[in-house]
């Protein structure tokens, strides 16, 4: 087990802004995982059969291909913090369309959004707590911060099932939603703060289509070039697809041949992400160690 004081050394690495940041990040990403572990269930719920539950998932993948590209590239132009408060306002208007969708066909159109604010976050995630730590601690801090958003998916899964199962899906994402809400306030003022303190923050680049084309021409030969990052892509690809075969479709399995209710569905898979995510503080400790001793 790792020692108390070494849990301590490494937490005190977090600066302030990196902890509200955090904060933001837990918040937010409860709400995700507290519809997202449901969402087969809520589409089972408005009449999709497994097979419009397949194709839901199988549409909702192809989006994210093209934007995650064009969200690296707003995050590197208009800043981190302004990035993923730009998607996080989008994503408040994904939480509204998923609460009122009629038919699970506009339950894409909320999700749809969704793919939008992951492409504006996600790049920017990473690339934040990247510029606000030191590189000999870095993998010890991303570390850290996944031990810290782990705690994302141990209580957003039970979270949710509890909610669909006692007051409904359409309570349980108004909470998302809230919570959703929340943590975009936080963005936005911390996006606002980082705007008046200099850096990358306060001088946003102009966003134009040449540059656009620059970028994807550049992504595009280092992920063909045959490198290191092709390979990277090759198994890391090959791993979502089996990935996405399976898990998204573990909540229908779960409740049909296991009879299990969304109480324990959302119980099982906080079980899951938990255990999966416990040794990540322990790598983070030993990539620092390889590389840097």
């Amino acid at each position: 087990m790792i020692k108390v004081n070494a849990v301590k050394r490494a937490l005190a690495l977090l600066t302030k802004n990196l902890w509200i940041f955090l904060l933001s990040m837990v918040l937010a990403n409860i709400a995700g995982e507290m519809y997202i572990t449901m969402l087969p269930l809520y589409l089972k719920s408005l009449n999709a059969n497994v097979l419009q539950v397949g194709l839901f998932f199988t549409i909702a993948q192809i989006v994210p291909l093209v934007l995650q590209i064009i969200g690296g590239w707003i995050s590197d132009n208009l800043g981190r913090l302004r990035s993923i408060a730009i998607g996080s306002s989008l994503g408040v208007f994904s939480y509204i369309g998923l609460i009122l969708a009629p038919t699970w066909q506009w339950v894409l159109a909320g999700h749809g959004l969704q793919s939008i604010t992951r492409a504006l976050v996600g790049p920017s995630f990473g690339a934040f707590i990247a510029e606000e730590t030191a590189e000999e601690n870095r993998a010890r801090v991303f570390g850290v911060t996944d031990v810290i958003y782990t705690v994302v998916t141990v209580i957003g899964p039970p979270l949710g099932g509890w909610l669909a199962d006692t007051v409904g899906f359409k309570f349980m994402l108004l909470v998302a939603g809230i919570l959703y809400s929340a943590a975009t306030v936080i963005r936005i003022l911390l996006a606002r703060h980082a705007s008046k303190t200099g850096g990358a923050e306060a001088q946003p680049q102009k966003l134009t289509a040449h540059g656009l084309r620059t970028s994807i021409w550049a992504i595009g030969g280092l992920v063909f070039s045959g490198g290191l990052l092709t390979w990277m892509l090759v198994t890391d690809g090959a791993r979502d697809i089996a990935y996405s075969m399976s898990f998204k479709l573990i909540p229908l399995y779960l409740e049909e041949i296991g009879g299990l209710s969304y109480q324990d569905i959302g119980w099982l898979s906080s079980i899951w992400y938990g255990y999966s995510r416990t040794s990540a503080m322990r790598i983070g400790w030993l990539a620092d160690k390889k590389v840097y001793n």
